[in-house]
């Protein structure tokens, strides 16, 4: 499973008093614990430039969901093309 995770400036937008980045970790996180065991996840962070937070594919669950939860907005806006 590959999670691409828009963190460009336009997701610190609120409604109903939540970021559309909060949403996203949330959407992100209830992927991450539908997976079976033997899944394996790439999480990118999408801004200026994507970046791969994870180099290999990663299996632990609680690691993988401290890295979606650290995941903040950038000021610039998201380019998958950098």
């Amino acid at each position: 499973v590959i999670l691409l995770v828009d963190c460009s400036a336009s997701m610190n937008a609120q409604a109903l008093g939540q970021s559309a980045l909060d949403r996203a970790k949330e959407a992100a996180k209830l992927v991450v614990g539908r997976l079976h065991a033997d899944d394996r996840v790439t999480l990118i962070r999408v801004a200026g430039k994507p970046e791969e937070i994870f180099s290999r594919y990663q299996t632990d669950l609680n690691s993988i969901e401290e890295s979606i939860q650290n995941l903040t907005a950038s000021p610039a806006r998201a380019n998958l093309y950098a």
